[in-house]
């Protein structure tokens, strides 16, 4: 469990639809095992900002299929507090070692449940991860 403060974003940001405006705070407890090539994570948290506060979840499953290359698939969430306008962005990627301090990172998400106006229908995701 730890606490995570998000300070505000600024306001063309906003304006834009890049970044939410103003504080959040958000309580999250996270779960993980391992067992052999397989771990699995789940998170349930409580996120209070400007508006309503939220609900938010989420369910991890990665499989280490070679030393360098590992199979991701996500399922991530919020919704109202009361459990109203939950909603679901689910996902399939991978993370793939190039050397000892670099990877690459690829998934693809798409919205499966919630309000269509506040979910995203796709989500592509590509970046590296530098270790040290």
């Amino acid at each position: 469990m730890y606490p995570q403060i998000t300070l505000e974003g600024s306001e063309s940001a906003g304006a834009k639809g890049l970044a939410d405006s103003g504080t959040t705070v958000l309580i999250p407890v996270e779960v993980a095992w391992r067992t052999g090539p397989l771990s699995l994570g789940a998170e349930l948290g409580y996120q209070r900002g400007q508006g309503d506060a939220e609900l938010v979840y989420g369910i991890a499953l990665a499989h280490r299929a070679r030393p360098t290359l590992e199979f991701l698939g996500e399922c991530h969430g919020s919704g109202g507090a009361d459990l109203t306008g939950l909603g679901l962005l689910c996902g399939a990627g991978l993370r793939w070692g190039l050397w000892q301090a670099v990877s690459v990172l690829a998934a693809l998400s798409a919205g499966l449940a919630g309000s269509p106006e506040h979910r995203p229908d796709h989500r592509l995701y590509a970046g590296v991860q530098l270790r040290w």
